[in-house]
């Protein structure tokens, strides 16, 4: 639960320069292409090493209903060139879901499915599927909250 509307989320959401201000492990996003209710987008994620980092290029595709709205994002693996100091992460999948609660208040559910590509420890996978997301949302809270 945020204390936001829902197109104040969506505001950060569409705003993927600022992504390593508050996603865990980004260290680098730029927008490539925009129009509309779409996007595409690269980012960089720095993890610890040993582990060589990883960068994917994602289409965002935005839903709008009365009291939702859908962000739906897609690979797009051949986006921006491959870069040999990443390994690129081509199965990738996900959307954000935001609701609105009333008009001070938003539900927002991330969902994001994605193969890191490689073999990875398994502390290593934890962080990609426990401590980021459970990060990011909480510095999802703050970052709205401070754009006010």
């Amino acid at each position: 639960i945020i204390e936001a509307k829902k197109d104040e989320v969506l505001a950060v959401l569409k705003n993927v320069p600022a992504y390593p201000q508050w996603i865990e492990d980004v260290n680098y996003s730029e927008t490539v292409v925009s129009s509309g209710d779409s996007l595409s987008f690269y980012y960089q994620m720095d993890l610890p090493w040993p582990v060589k980092d990883r960068d994917m290029a994602l289409d965002m595709k935005i839903e709008r209903l009365d009291n939702e709205i859908t962000v739906r994002l897609s690979s797009h693996a051949d986006l921006v060139p491959v870069n040999d100091d990443y390994i690129r992460m081509v199965q990738v999948e996900g959307e954000w879901i935001i609701t609105k609660i009333n008009d001070k208040f938003c539900q927002v559910q991330h969902r994001f499915i994605a193969d890191p590509e490689g073999s990875l420890p398994a502390w290593v996978v934890n962080l990609f599927i426990v401590d980021g997301p459970y990060k990011s949302m909480k510095n999802l809270r703050e970052f709205v909250k401070s754009r006010k």
